[in-house]
């Protein structure tokens, strides 16, 4: 759903050749800007216009925003001769430069999935990061969420019938599959996570963590406070639950719940 008629225009950003979509605000010299990063291999649009829909939004706010094709994903080309950490903030630098030459002088990143585990990564490194806004972005397990989920399937006939099956040596019934999404997502072998996550709110850097009914092992909202622990700035950790939604919002309602949990969060964060 359009909130007004926005004009958004493309560019090349610094000598790469980055390319991004820029979204102006009515407001000059707005100082806060939002960079969008891909989803995965998605280009800059992001799932079902995500990232489009949320820069019309903000730009009503007064809040300009670049949506970015990352090194090597969509319309950008990959960049030679650097590891992608090093291309990774490569991208942030010519992005966050060229908000900075329009009045935007502190970022918000926004990502889904790889795209909010970049944007952890870049703002432990990156002090011009104002903010971040992590879709189904990185967490663990929790011996809360380990309880919540093997206590919800105790009472499962299912469940029991797998395990008589596996115990008598027979085949899993028919249809049974691993899950999926589960092997993909193996982001427990990524080191220094949580220190990250303290590091940024440590410093002030206001975290809004949003996560779908996709995850199993995310099955109640303050789980990734559980596991970050933060020492400090814990007031700048706010998180949200929207177990309805997939993991790219194919729905247009659950993308309108989303967009006004972000939106929201966005004007308390920064009025």
């Amino acid at each position: 759903m359009l909130t007004s008629a926005v004009t958004s225009n493309p560019a090349l950003l610094g000598e790469s050749g980055l390319f991004g979509v820029y979204t102006p605000s009515p407001d000059s010299a707005a100082g806060v800007g939002l960079i969008t990063l891909n989803a995965g291999m998605l280009a800059s649009p992001g799932p079902y216009r995500l990232h489009v829909e949320l820069a019309e939004r903000l730009s009503g706010l007064s809040i300009p925003s670049l949506r970015i094709d990352q090194s090597g994903k969509g319309e950008s080309p990959l960049r030679a001769a650097c590891t992608p950490s090093e291309a990774l903030l490569q991208d942030y630098d010519e992005a966050f430069a060229y908000l900075q030459k329009r009045g935007v002088s502190s970022v918000v990143l926004f990502g889904v999935c790889s795209g909010a585990v970049d944007a952890l990564v870049i703002a432990s490194q990156r002090p011009s990061v104002g903010g971040l806004v992590l879709l189904d972005g990185y967490y663990e397990k929790t011996w809360r969420s380990i309880a919540r989920h093997y206590g919800a399937r105790l009472g499962a006939a299912e469940v029991w019938l797998r395990f008589f099956h596996r115990r008598l040596g027979r085949e899993q019934p028919a249809g049974e599959t691993a899950d999926a999404l589960d092997d993909l997502r193996d982001w427990t072998r990524l080191d220094g996570m949580r220190q990250r996550f303290r590091d940024c709110l440590a410093r002030g850097t206001p975290v809004l963590g949003v996560f779908s009914g996709d995850w199993t092992d995310y099955n109640y909202e303050g789980q990734l406070r559980d596991f970050v622990r933060p020492a400090a700035g814990s007031a700048a950790l706010t998180e949200v639950r929207i177990d309805e939604a997939d993991h790219v919002y194919t729905l247009s309602r659950h993308r309108e719940r989303l967009l006004t949990e972000v939106v929201g969060w966005m004007k308390a964060t920064f009025p």
